[in-house]
């Protein structure tokens, strides 16, 4: 997918097939989820480090990564969340890429600063752990708010549509708390993204992430994609459309296949969901029983 601008929060698509993945980071983690015992109810921790319920259940206190900067070495502090909750989120003339909501969060949810590496949750039901999920890719996934402030309308003179397109494709370097750093763009031909310097993931090891240093997005169609990636013209890719999964699996079994398929700690998957319509089409159903 191609990238219509850097700016996530205000509705724009960074570039599908893991470009924004790997420029974003949320405040919770959904994957892998085989890290997570099956009696825990919660995601993992992210730019949210730690969180700790009130004896009542109606209040979260969430402690943010402490010392880690954007890739611009700019630190990240509770002020981006804010933003990202104040002037994105909650600001009605503003719409994120996947849809947040105050209410994607529960009705009459309130967020506040504690301190810079402290934000409370407010919520009218009790232990409301659900939106924790919320919380994850890809509806909290605050910017840097040093950038995205000035070109605000509430802070500038800008108009909302010059908030939106205040960072084109071409606006290169654009401070992100992912992996990569967009550096480079052809239009309709390649992203070239950089191992952020300042990244503050670590392996087992303690060694800094990611392990590498470049990545070349290839800007092509979802079905060329596949078609390349199973072909071993790639090096790695998503394998998403479903039509596709039967041919590149029998083609990944044979002997000399160039390419090889497998199940990864993904942030996002397939799920199967029932369809209550009893007609197939999510029409009502005559007989008045959905």
């Amino acid at each position: 997918g191609r990238p219509e601008g850097w700016n996530y929060g205000a509705g724009q698509t960074q570039g599908w097939g893991g470009i924004d993945i790997g420029l974003s980071e949320c405040l919770t983690r959904t994957a892998p989820l085989f890290q997570v015992e099956a009696k825990d109810t919660e995601p993992l921790p992210n730019l949210a480090r730690s969180w700790d319920w009130s004896s009542d259940g109606h209040k979260l206190t969430m402690h943010l990564i402490e010392g880690a900067k954007w890739s611009d070495g700019v630190p990240f502090n509770a002020d981006d969340v804010m933003f990202y909750w104040d002037d994105e989120v909650v600001d009605p003339n503003v719409s994120p890429l996947n849809g947040a909501t105050p209410e994607s969060f529960g009705v009459g949810t309130t967020l506040k600063k504690i301190d810079d590496y402290t934000v409370e949750w407010t919520f009218k039901d009790a232990f409301p752990k659900q939106y924790l999920y919320a919380m994850a890719y890809g509806t909290f996934c605050p910017g840097p708010a040093h950038i995205l402030k000035p070109q605000h309308p509430k802070y500038s003179k800008n108009t909302y549509d010059q908030f939106k397109n205040a960072f084109p494709p071409e606006f290169m370097n654009m401070p992100v708390m992912g992996g990569w750093v967009p550096v480079e763009y052809r239009p309709d031909d390649i992203i070239v993204m950089r191992r952020n310097p300042y990244y503050w993931k670590v392996d087992e090891k303690g060694n800094q992430l990611p392990y590498l240093n470049e990545l070349h997005y290839k800007l092509s169609t979802w079905a060329d994609r596949d078609v390349q990636a199973v072909a071993g013209a790639a090096d790695f890719s998503n394998l998403e459309q479903p039509e596709n999964f039967v041919a590149s699996l029998k083609r990944a079994a044979e002997a000399n296949a160039p390419a090889r398929l497998a199940f990864g700690p993904r942030l996002i998957g397939y799920n199967l969901r029932f369809n209550f319509s009893a007609n197939g089409w999510g029409n009502p159903d005559e007989r008045g029983q959905a």
